[in-house]
């Protein structure tokens, strides 16, 4: 008790200024500042402040990316659609609470995390939720015209109901300070819609946050690719373009890349590798590359790992890849006991950067470095998980997701 007493009355002797140049050097994991705050009132009070937190942020920003919180998924067995990350103690004060960041929206569906925000879709997918879990903002979105009237006329069965995908982007422009997108919190932000109205047509939505309404950007026609239909994959964004992955309607085979501007409004195709073996909807996604920030493409094939890059795109349907990595499951112990040869055995649910993947086996969910050769970690259990969102901010315990 007398401890605690001579901390706290020593605290109040203690300037702002000086105070505020000590707290701002703690780092930055969610747990230091709770701890923090603990040790008396006073602290607790400074902490909470609003102009220390934008000292905070500030300082950290300077030389230190937003941590991995954790990951958002799809499966909705789960009690809520957030695994957070850290110590392997699920009551440690090392996690962000799953809890605290579970958008409870029944039955609304993860399309996208990204720049600290989150993308849901509404089960009947006329309905958007753009979600800021750190800092507690929601702004629910209508789709475009065109969706609501199809969803009112109960055609549901209609291509560009069934078959579409989105992503949320911060749309403020690169400057000092915000290079890295480590503070998106207060910034604009654009969501992108991609939808097939009719098969072999993919059309492209743009919705302003400053605006506050879509905009109709781009239509491609894909006739020669009639019965490809866009998958359910994440989102990849390299330098300034959106990727998604299509499939084949009749064997959810993948074949094709689905490749969006986001400054010139451009849609266009890209062609797989076409020595990809057995590559199905959930074995593939697409990736920013460790070199030279290129586009990517990692697969499960087999009981491996294949990393493809592309080397050479001329706009006309040419594409150039090269294989440079390829990794073996059994290398890394991952593969489960018993298992066969199967491509069937190994998903990829979702990559992180550009040398980072993240695998689904029997065994669980494994972070893979495809650079080094390395296992890092293992994530969680494998449940039903089918995709992973990776969610990264700075987060305050106690402030911000509701």
């Amino acid at each position: 008790m007398g401890s605690s007493m001579s901390t706290a009355h020593s605290m109040e002797h203690v300037p702002d200024d000086a105070l505020g140049e000590v707290l701002v050097r703690v780092p930055p994991h969610p747990a230091t500042l709770a701890r923090a705050s603990l040790a008396c009132k006073g602290l607790h009070r400074f902490i909470g402040g609003a102009q220390f937190r934008r000292d905070f942020q500030a300082h950290h920003h300077k030389s230190t990316p937003p941590p991995l919180l954790g990951f958002f998924h799809d499966d909705q067995s789960l009690p809520n659609n957030f695994l957070p990350i850290g110590d392997d103690d699920g009551d440690s004060p090392d996690r962000v609470s799953a809890a605290a960041f579970d958008p409870k929206d029944l039955g609304w569906r993860v399309v996208d995390s990204r720049h600290g925000r989150v993308l849901l879709q509404s089960p009947d997918r006329v309905r958007f939720l753009v979600w800021d879990p750190a800092a507690g903002r929601r702004l629910y979105i209508n789709a475009p015209p065109a969706m609501l009237q199809l969803q009112l006329a109960a055609a549901n069965h209609h291509f560009m109901l069934r078959y579409n995908n989105a992503a949320v982007v911060c749309a403020a422009a690169p400057g000092p300070g915000h290079l890295d997108h480590s503070d998106c919190h207060d910034c604009p932000f654009s969501v992108v819609l991609v939808a097939t109205p009719d098969p072999g047509t993919t059309v492209a939505y743009l919705y302003s946050s400053e605006l506050g309404l879509w905009n109709e950007v781009a239509t491609a026609d894909l006739s020669i690719s009639s019965w490809l239909r866009i998958s359910d994959r994440p989102v990849a964004l390299v330098r300034n373009v959106l990727y998604w992955t299509l499939v084949h309607q009749s064997s959810c085979v993948q074949s094709s890349i689905l490749a969006f501007d986001l400054h010139t409004h451009r849609l266009y195709l890209i062609e797989q590798p076409v020595y990809i073996f057995d590559a199905e909807e959930e074995n593939v996604q697409v990736m920013e590359t460790a070199e030279d920030g290129l586009l990517g493409l990692v697969a499960a094939c087999g009981l491996s790992l294949q990393l493809w890059v592309l080397r050479e795109y001329n706009g006309r349907g040419t594409e150039r890849w090269s294989m440079p990595r390829q990794i073996d499951m059994y290398d890394l112990a991952l593969a489960p006991i018993g298992s066969t040869h199967h491509f069937d055995l190994v998903w990829i649910l979702s990559v992180e950067g550009s040398r980072v993947v993240f695998v689904r086996t029997e065994a669980g969910i494994f972070e893979v470095d495809l650079w080094n050769d390395l296992l890092k970690r293992r994530i969680c259990d494998a449940y039903d998980i089918q995709a992973f969102y990776p969610y990264k901010s700075f987060y305050y315990r106690g402030t911000g997701a509701p």
